[in-house]
């Protein structure tokens, strides 16, 4: 079964990365204007210096960050197109990657938990992620796996969760049914009867 995130995630992630501008970029900024406002003219008049500073680098602030910017957002497009998971009837595999590929195969006997989680982002979105919780991942509190982008979440995870259960019973049906022996062991136990027969004849 093919899981391909939602095409909504290149708006989650655009929005992301603007918020993201919009917050740090203008910090240069307001710290000047709190520093004019706020400190003493003797203070201020040393530091004219760095505010001429300051106010001949500014485009250049700008244009590097808005640099920085389009940078992340074409990384984050390229990412999103290497997203791919897929739940097969033994493992869940999760692929990524732009410059390294990743690949992260989950054995879904050892997966112990599978919860749905959504950001205020995500909800603007109608989108959600799923964690993936697997026993000796070690005391860490990060999931084994993430599915990122997800629109129909709840119903991916109740799938998930579906084969869990169907791999863990059939192990468990497997560890209870009786081993069948192989053709070499049924040989070796006819020919301890025969033998055994052929001693009893002769002590006969």
């Amino acid at each position: 079964m093919e899981i391909k995130p939602s095409p909504k995630l290149k708006d989650l992630y655009t929005l992301s990365n603007l918020v993201v501008f919009l917050i740090y970029c203008p910090l240069p900024v307001i710290i000047l204007q709190i520093l004019k406002q706020n400190v003493k003219l003797s203070f201020y008049e040393n530091f004219e210096n760095l505010r001429r500073l300051y106010d001949s680098w500014s485009v250049v602030i700008a244009i590097f960050g808005i640099v920085v910017v389009i940078l992340i957002q074409l990384y984050l497009l390229a990412y999103i197109k290497t997203l791919k998971y897929r739940l097969s009837g033994d493992d869940l595999r999760l692929d990524s990657g732009v410059f390294w590929k990743k690949r992260k195969v989950i054995p879904l006997h050892k997966i112990t938990n599978v919860n749905t989680l959504q950001g205020p982002f995500e909800r603007r979105f109608a989108l959600g992620h799923l964690d993936v919780q697997t026993a000796g991942h070690g005391a860490s509190t990060s999931p084994e796996g993430k599915l990122v982008g997800l629109a129909e979440f709840e119903k991916i995870k109740e799938e998930v969760i579906q084969k869990v259960r169907l791999v863990k019973s059939e192990s468990v049906t497997t560890e209870d049914r009786p081993r069948e022996r192989t053709d070499q062991e049924l040989l070796k136990e006819m020919l301890e009867i025969l033998s055994r027969i052929e001693k009893n004849t002769q002590k006969s």
